[in-house]
């Protein structure tokens, strides 16, 4: 039907003391919230979902490299290394600017969540 909205499976949680300072995401990464944001919703954004969820599966303090993030984001998609660098680059560059910003950490190994963040699955 015209004119309504998609709701996602997952609710976001009203905020509450702890999950302000914590980055709270959905199981399926349809959405997140990090501290001090307003929800982001990636729901209609397939690889935004898949390289949240890749992110926060991540063992704390240790990067996702180039090459799982791509296999994440693109499952079994064939492309040049400089696509596929570049696909990343943009996809990461947008969860940055809905929100994962100041929790999103680049290292030489990959990217990670900053480890002094608390991840809430919600």
């Amino acid at each position: 039907m015209l004119g309504l909205a998609r709701v996602s499976q997952s609710t976001p949680p009203p905020a509450d003391a702890r999950s302000v300072r914590a980055l709270v995401v959905a199981s399926d990464g349809s959405w997140f919230r990090a501290p001090g944001r307003a929800v982001a919703d990636c729901s209609n954004r397939p690889v935004l979902k898949r390289l949240v969820v890749a992110l926060v599966a991540a063992r704390r303090g240790v990067p996702c490299t180039v090459c799982q993030l791509v296999e994440a984001g693109w499952p079994g998609e064939k492309m040049s290394r400089a696509a596929a660098r570049n696909r990343l680059h943009v996809s990461l560059t947008r969860l940055r600017v809905l929100g994962l910003g100041d929790v999103l950490r680049t290292t030489r190994a990959g990217y990670l969540i900053d480890p002094e963040v608390e991840i809430e699955l919600s």
